[in-house]
């Protein structure tokens, strides 16, 4: 049994001190600020909303398929609550 304090120092891989100083660029932060507007908003609804944070198959062809399921169900979500608007509005 080891006695006595112990400090970590974590070593950063060299591809991640490369993200993070691109990252630290003006433009970056901008882009960054751009993709937050499309990609994380379907995260938040696929996983927030419909609780869908693992997939329930194994391997990666597999994964790929399901993901693709809930892609297209992101993207169809918003047509059926027009059409279910529309509808209720012409009853």
């Amino acid at each position: 049994m080891e006695r006595g304090r112990r400090i970590e120092q974590p070593v950063e891989s060299a591809a991640l001190l490369r993200h993070l100083a691109r990252m630290q660029q003006p433009e970056s932060q901008r882009l960054y600020k751009l993709r937050s507007r499309s990609a994380e908003f379907p995260h938040m609804r696929i996983k927030g909303n419909w609780r869908l944070r693992r997939f329930f198959v194994r391997g990666l062809a597999k994964a790929a398929k399901e993901a693709l399921w809930m892609v297209l169900a992101f993207n169809f979500s918003p047509w059926m609550w027009i059409e279910r608007r529309h509808r209720t509005a012409h009853a």
